[in-house]
């Protein structure tokens, strides 16, 4: 949800000696708006929500696209999104094992919150968005943030995924072949 990142930000000018998520230099936090806006957009898709009443727009195109050919083709979408995301891990992480480097930062709270959802879509659909060969930073990152206490605790459970996935499958199924 948009309003959170709203929130986060917020939280972080009224109260930033608790735990400062966003960069102090205003190009690392111009960095940090810009990929957590640009991932959320392309996976997430506000403004395709907006437009198509789609709220994820390629999880939403992989889960509707009938045929082997057809899923390849948008699964190959979010490996070209994941390998843009794995190259600004890389730079901003500075080798360690979050966007923040050694603490949870911005990025991490808003993209890390993806991470239920994408593990739950790669299971479905039999493939890795983010993976050891292809993105090895994003998929330690995943795991690190995954194994958070204070972020996992907040992570929705299997069962609400499946629930949520066989809601969109009632209310607009997959196409047909």
């Amino acid at each position: 949800m948009p309003e959170s990142r709203i929130i986060l930000e917020y939280r972080d000018t009224i109260d930033p000696d608790v735990h400062q998520i966003l960069p102090k230099c205003p190009l690392d936090r111009a960095d940090n708006r810009f990929w957590a806006t640009y991932y959320t957009l392309i996976t997430c898709g506000i403004l395709s929500m907006v437009k198509s009443g789609n709220l994820c727009p390629l999880y939403e195109e992989l889960r509707q696209t009938p045929g082997k050919e057809g899923k390849e083709a948008v699964k190959k979408q979010f490996y070209e999104v994941s390998e843009l995301l794995e190259g600004a891990f890389m730079k901003m992480s500075n080798g360690k094992a979050f966007f923040g480097g050694d603490n949870i930062c911005y990025l991490d709270l808003v993209l890390g919150s993806l991470i239920p959802l994408t593990e739950f879509i790669e299971e479905i659909n039999n493939f890795k968005v983010f993976d050891e060969v292809r993105t090895p930073g994003l998929a330690r990152w995943a795991k690190c943030v995954h194994s958070n206490e204070a972020i996992k605790s907040v992570f929705p459970g299997k069962e609400t995924l499946v629930d949520f996935y066989a809601m969109l499958h009632m209310a607009k199924p997959p196409r047909a072949v």
